[in-house]
Order: C-alpha cells, then sequence, then structure tokens
C-alpha cells in the first residue's frame, strides 16, 4: 500500500508542476520573461526531473499490492496497442493545431477521428497495459497516465483557444478529443496520410515487441 501512496505522489508531484508550467495565466508571464526557447527548457527539464523518478521507482515496485482482477489475455493488449501505436505515428504526419508544435487548424486525416491523436494513444498503450497487469502499483502508475491524459488536453485546448481564438474555436466545433465524437464523420481518406504510417506504425509495433520482453522485465 505505501508504494502505490509514493507512486500516487510522484504522480502528484509530475501533473502539478506539468499543468501549472502550461497553464494559461503561467505560460505567458514565463515565455514574457524566458523567451519561448528558455521556457520550452525550463518545462523539459521539470518534466524529466518529476517523470524519471517516478519511473524508475515503478520499476523496482511493479507488480506490488491487491490483485484487483485477473490479468487479460495479452493478444487483446497487443491489438490495443498496436491501435496506439498508429494513432501515434497518424499524429506525427499529420501536425494540427492542437499539437504541441502545431499551427494549423485544418481537419484532415487523424483528426477526422480526434484532434489529440498523441493523447490518445497514450491512453489506449495505459490501458493495455493495466488489463494485463493488474496489481495495485500497477494500476495507479498506468492509470496515472490515463488520469493526466484525459485533463491535459482540455487545458491544453482552453489556452489555445486564448491564443488563437476564433479560428481554434472552429477547429474545435469541427473536431473531438474522444474518438469518433466530432461533428465530422470519420470517413479517413487514404490520400490523406503519408504513405509512410502504416509501415510506419507496423516496424514500431515489431520493434517493441521483439525487445519488450527483455528491455521491461
Amino acid at each position: 500500500m505505501n508504494e502505490a501512496l509514493i507512486l500516487i505522489a510522484g504522480w502528484v508531484v509530475f501533473s502539478g508542476s506539468h499543468m501549472l508550467l502550461s497553464s494559461t495565466p503561467a505560460r505567458p508571464w514565463l515565455v514574457q520573461r524566458m523567451t519561448l526557447k528558455g521556457y520550452r527548457l525550463l518545462f523539459t527539464v521539470i518534466a524529466f526531473a518529476t517523470f524519471v523518478p517516478l519511473c524508475f521507482y515503478y520499476a523496482g515496485h511493479k507488480h506490488m499490492g491487491a490483485l484487483l482482477w485477473s490479468p487479460l489475455p495479452h493478444a487483446i493488449a497487443a491489438v490495443l496497442v498496436f491501435i496506439a501505436f498508429f494513432l501515434f505515428v497518424a499524429s506525427l504526419f499529420t501536425p494540427t493545431a492542437a499539437g504541441m508544435m502545431g499551427t494549423t487548424t485544418g481537419v484532415t486525416g487523424i483528426t477526422r477521428i480526434t484532434r489529440h491523436a498523441a493523447f490518445a494513444a497514450m491512453i489506449i498503450w495505459a490501458t493495455a497495459h493495466m488489463a494485463v497487469n493488474p496489481w495495485l502499483t500497477d494500476l495507479v502508475f498506468f492509470g496515472g497516465f490515463v488520469v493526466q491524459l484525459l485533463i491535459g488536453p482540455h487545458l491544453m485546448d482552453k489556452r489555445k483557444l486564448a491564443e488563437h481564438g476564433e479560428s481554434y474555436q472552429q477547429f474545435l466545433d469541427q473536431t473531438s478529443y474522444l474518438p469518433f465524437a466530432g461533428k465530422i464523420k470519420p470517413k479517413i481518406v487514404l490520400s490523406e496520410y503519408s504513405a509512410w504510417v502504416i509501415p510506419a506504425t507496423v516496424g514500431l509495433f515489431a520493434l517493441v515487441y521483439a525487445f519488450h520482453d527483455q528491455l521491461f522485465k
């Protein structure tokens, strides 16, 4: 139980600092005084300083605490992870205003499904790992991703709406964070994707699958 509480505390520190630095009041104030480059450096340093210890602590205390349910078959987790990888890779080939560095508010490609594909991918990835690792410390660690990634995009949308105004509001009106929940029907046109999306997804999945057990014993 103590291990789970320490993991919760770790998530509170990481998420709290992450959301504070990226909040609408704090970010413009810091950028004005540090420049955008300085702000990004500060954000990255604090993110690593709070997230890396959390990961190392979990690595030394995984599969501890109560067993909360019977692990699901690994095949189900593999399918979920492949979907997550597809969303993540597609997000890299479809930069939008909802991304960290994007500027365009055009609705194309993966944004027809979700405007925050990378975040949705990480939620699916975390859910897959909870499904096959149902111990308390695993639930807290991977569940922390889900909580963080449900709240974070909402705050990001709020900040970007304040920055970009009407153009971003139109983007919000046409898209959704939850997959397939937007007003635009999710009719994916293959020509809207880079030819590298599918092979890159397959390659990434194969690479991780091949080395997963050796890297994460």
